[in-house]
């Protein structure tokens, strides 16, 4: 079964519900289906889904962060930090992971992904 995505009775996306959520090819559509991050890189913006994200804390693991808010949320635990440019990202990490290396609001950490979860967008 298709989906259409559509902002202002344009079609941004068509595809399978997974394959829009997987892979959104646009801001308005990562933003619309929701569970991803719109990222700006120096490549451009790209959408990584919130539960692709990993963190760490040694220093060179990924892109540096500082945590603003943790909130557990029973399976996993949701962290928003802040990085470059003031941007805020979501990554949601399993709750057994979390609480063996928790993190506090405050704390410096580094987020990173796997590029084949990182999806360039459009517009």
């Amino acid at each position: 079964m298709k989906t259409v995505v559509m902002n202002d009775a344009i079609i941004e996306q068509a595809g399978t519900a997974r394959e829009i959520f997987n892979a959104p090819k646009t801001k308005f559509v990562a933003q619309f289906i929701g569970g991803h991050n719109v990222i700006v890189l120096s490549e451009g913006e790209v959408a990584v889904r919130t539960d692709a994200i990993k963190t760490a804390t040694l220093k060179g693991a990924g892109v540096e962060a500082i945590v603003l808010a943790v909130e557990y949320q029973g399976t996993h635990v949701s962290i928003l930090s802040k990085i470059m440019g003031d941007q805020e990202v979501t990554a949601l990490v399993p709750e057994a992971k979390f609480f063996a290396e928790p993190h506090n609001p405050g704390d410096q950490i580094f987020l990173f992904w796997d590029q084949n979860n990182q999806h360039h967008l459009t517009a």
